[in-house]
């Protein structure tokens, strides 16, 4: 596992409070290759993740009992490295990867996996006082009260909690990015989106999962990678939708994405 946090004031909270369980890197086990019969071949249909090529990842979204978590399916069709990233508006992040295939040999490197993979995204909304109460128990009670001197808002103020498992193995908790809100913020415009993109892509091209987008007046919610970077879609003065980087809202927002790159 690895992390890169963008400090300011929420980064440095999100930071703080992050919680990292592990990163486990994941592996295929090698099996013998059973050679079907003909009349096998003839009567049986390959699963969805089974037929994806090399370099390329077969998405699906799956339905789940708790509204506070969304969940993916993924097919591989080879070896290759995982990272996922959320994204905040003034430019916070919490990045986590893993390896998600067995390269151990060039045999088992080239055989495409035959099961999918599932990465779960939960989140809770929790209140300011509550963590940091919890922070108060891991770093001591002087740390927490130096970061309530700080900003004596964070105590009336509400944050997003979350949780992200890649298939069994892998596992973090922290705090959403730029998912602070004091009681001084006004609500604006929210809009809530899922997946953005096809059913299939190529590996190396970012995955939008999930957003979480406050406009002051309004926009289209639409997500684009513009020259590295996520922007939305946002209303102007003049009421007209342009393209503005998420770093540069002002405005609670945040975007989940996952990138899949081959491994050579």
């Amino acid at each position: 596992m690895k992390g890169d946090t963008t400090m300011n004031t929420k980064s440095f909270i999100s930071t703080i409070l992050g919680i990292s369980l592990a990163l486990l890197a994941g592996s295929c086990s090698k099996s013998e290759t059973v050679k079907a019969s003909p009349e096998r071949e003839s009567t049986e249909t390959m699963a969805w993740f089974e037929t994806v090529p090399p370099g390329r990842v077969a998405i699906r979204d799956m339905e789940t009992d708790d509204s506070g978590t969304r969940a993916w399916e993924f097919g591989i069709g080879s070896p290759c490295n995982f990272q996922w990233t959320i994204t905040g508006s003034n430019g916070n992040k919490q990045v986590g990867s893993t390896i998600a295939g067995n390269t151990a040999n060039e045999a088992s490197a080239s055989i495409p996996f035959k099961r999918p993979r599932e990465f779960r995204f939960a989140t809770e909304e929790v209140k300011g006082d509550r963590v940091l109460g919890d922070l108060a128990a891991l770093v001591g009670s002087k740390a927490a009260a130096k970061l309530e001197q700080a900003h004596p808002e964070l105590e009336d103020s509400t944050m997003l909690r979350f949780n992200i498992n890649w298939n069994g193995y892998a596992s973090y908790e922290g705090i959403v990015p730029s998912s602070v809100r004091r009681p001084s913020d006004e609500v604006g415009v929210l809009m809530s989106g899922g997946r953005v993109g096809p059913d299939t892509v190529q590996m190396g091209k970012t995955i939008y999962l999930a957003s979480h987008i406050t406009f002051s007046e309004g926009g289209s919610g639409s997500i684009k990678e513009m020259d590295g970077e996520i922007h939305i879609s946002e209303l102007n003065e003049e009421g007209v939708l342009v393209d503005v980087p998420l770093a540069e809202l002002e405005t609670p927002s945040w975007v989940l994405s996952v990138k899949f790159e081959a491994i050579e």
